[in-house]
């Protein structure tokens, strides 16, 4: 089950395929909006699920935190964006990195978190930063490195000290 901060919703995203977490309300930055839980899994247990994809975000080296299908909830809908809005503050949870309006769409960078088990997916966050695609190497990228400085799981942390 997931924690999610009353004052957001899941909505389409108009012109876009999907749907998205938007403010429904004034959030402060500092705000904890989303914490994610789940079901753990290995990246071969993750992989080897028929059906379409479940959403996940990684925790550790081979190791991600799955919404099992009867828990899908508003949170599973946070997407990713190059210039986002929250940042990710140890494993799974999502905090407002500045003072978020109603009508925004809630988006953190998925290179904080992600690190090794997604094809490269094309980015539609129309950002003037946007990087065109999303891949699970980007936390490689040194101007991530320092944009993100901090925001980073702890597990894609300890691979950046080494």
């Amino acid at each position: 089950m997931h924690f999610i901060l009353p004052g957001l919703e899941a909505r389409p995203l108009g012109d876009r395929e999907g749907l998205g977490v938007f403010a429904t309300r004034p959030f402060a930055a500092g705000t904890l909006l989303v914490v994610w839980g789940g079901a753990l899994m290995t990246t071969a247990a993750l992989r080897a699920i028929p059906g379409p994809p479940l959403y996940a975000i990684q925790v550790e080296d081979d190791l991600h935190l799955v919404t099992l299908p009867e828990h899908v909830g508003i949170a599973d809908y946070v997407n990713h964006g190059c210039d986002p809005n929250c940042v990710l503050v140890g494993q799974v949870s999502l905090f407002s990195a500045r003072a978020i309006l109603p009508g925004e769409e809630i988006r953190y960078d998925y290179a904080t978190s992600d690190a090794d088990t997604f094809e490269p997916m094309r980015c539609t966050c129309r950002s003037p930063n946007c990087r065109g695609w999303i891949r699970d190497d980007d936390w490689r990228l040194p101007e991530l490195q320092r944009r993100y400085d901090g925001h980073f799981s702890p597990y894609i942390a300890r691979r950046l000290k080494r």
